[in-house]
């Protein structure tokens, strides 16, 4: 599948106040139709200066990864709480992972159906950090987010991922060994270790002709970033994985999905 770029032209609020994080729109959403993603992004602020406001999706599932990318530097990722509160609706208290790499600092969260809803409905995103405080209008985002599940669609079919697809296959790619033989005690996150945190993350990952994992991303939320982060971190690292088979015989992309239980050791 081809990489495509859809610029989808939102309506731009007026009137916004403007400081030192209030930061207004410098562009449209561009939607990404990549070969093993789905990403949509909108710079926001000064050029020389510029913030992204970025959504991505995995192929499969229904919640979204949000991210805000600005200048910095690399860091080691952290866990922070993080306020969200989108247009006038109800403020979330959500953990965010925050990290440098490339000269970008990112701030992460996983949203799940019901905040994508809530997303979609909203003209601005307010995000409070220990660090930094956004004030991000978004334009009418239903469209978007219309969008975005349209990329999801065309790439679940593509890595053969739906009910029919995936039944026409004579095997599915598979992981070489137990996916908890890829964890060891040492890999719990020090930060969720201190705060007595636990969780599970499911997780999908987009396995090609090669074997090889080409994507992996959180589709339900542990509800503690670090745990959602070190999930696939390992996979990658660790797994090794054996390509499917289609109906031809022929070695054949496939989605992999996994859940993975984090417990306090």
């Amino acid at each position: 599948m081809r990489t495509m770029f859809v610029c989808v032209s939102l309506a731009l609020l007026t009137n916004q106040s403007v400081s030192a994080k209030d930061l207004p729109p410098a562009g449209q959403w561009t939607v990404d139709f990549g070969d093993s993603h789905c990403i949509a992004q909108r710079e926001h602020g000064a050029p020389d200066n510029p913030t992204y406001l970025m959504m991505k999706a995995a192929a499969i599932g229904d919640g979204l990864q949000l991210s805000i990318v600005e200048n910095g530097v690399r860091s080691d990722g952290i866990q922070e709480k993080a306020r969200i509160t989108f247009g006038d609706g109800k403020t979330l208290d959500l953990w965010q992972l925050r990290y440098g790499v490339e000269k970008k600092q990112v701030r992460t969260i996983n949203l799940t159906k019901d905040q994508v809803d809530q997303l979609s409905r909203a003209a601005e995103l307010r995000w409070s950090t220990p660090r930094a405080n956004y004030s991000l209008p978004l334009g009418p985002v239903a469209k978007l987010v219309k969008m975005i599940e349209k990329c999801r669609s065309t790439l679940i079919e593509d890595w053969n991922g739906t009910a029919a697809k995936k039944a026409a296959l004579k095997q599915e790619a598979r992981l070489d060994k137990p996916v908890g033989s890829l964890f060891s005690t040492s890999d719990y996150p020090s930060q969720a270790v201190v705060a007595g945190q636990s969780g599970t993350a499911n997780v999908v990952g987009l396995i090609d002709e090669n074997g090889e994992l080409a994507d992996c991303m959180v589709v339900q939320t542990s509800g503690i970033a670090v745990l959602d982060a070190q999930t696939c971190i390992k996979i990658k690292k660790r797994g090794r994985f054996t390509a499917a088979i289609g109906p031809d015989g022929r070695p054949a992309r496939s989605v992999y999905v996994s859940r993975v239980r984090w417990v306090m050791p």
